[in-house]
Parts: C-alpha cells; sequence; structure tokens
C-alpha cells in the first residue's frame, strides 16, 4: 500500500461519512469499502474512459442514446 493510498484511508475514515469523496481509480478498491464509518460512506470513482475504447460496450449505446450524442466529443 503506497503512502498516498494509506493517507487516503485515513481522510475518508476520520471524515466518518458526512462529506462525499471523490477520487481516482485507486479508491476502486476491497479496502475502501471495508471502511466502519457512522454514516454510509459515499465514494465517487472517476475513471478515464473513451467511446472508441470498446465499440460493443453498452454504456456507451445507453449513453448514445440517453443524451442524443457520443460523450467525451
Amino acid at each position: 500500500m503506497t503512502n498516498s493510498f494509506a493517507q487516503a484511508i485515513e481522510v475518508i475514515r476520520s471524515d466518518n461519512g458526512k462529506s462525499i469523496i471523490l477520487g481516482g481509480n485507486p479508491l476502486a478498491n476491497p479496502k475502501i469499502e471495508k471502511i466502519e464509518t457512522k454514516q454510509p460512506l459515499k465514494v465517487v470513482v472517476a475513471s478515464m474512459w473513451h467511446p472508441l475504447s470498446n465499440s460493443d460496450d453498452r454504456f456507451t449505446k445507453n449513453s448514445q442514446q440517453l443524451w442524443g450524442k457520443t460523450i467525451n466529443e
């Protein structure tokens, strides 16, 4: 575990579920899910994605249908 990941865990733990936590791919980790807090965790993980990364992707097709265009253009 890197020092920055350990610090992120400590920030999330000390916040006790009061705030929405926004982070990158490293927060998509089972260790985050196991953090016990007084209130439910509110973690949003931002991830890099491009519509051409997988042409058969349902997310790509659903987003095009929902918003009427390809996202990330």
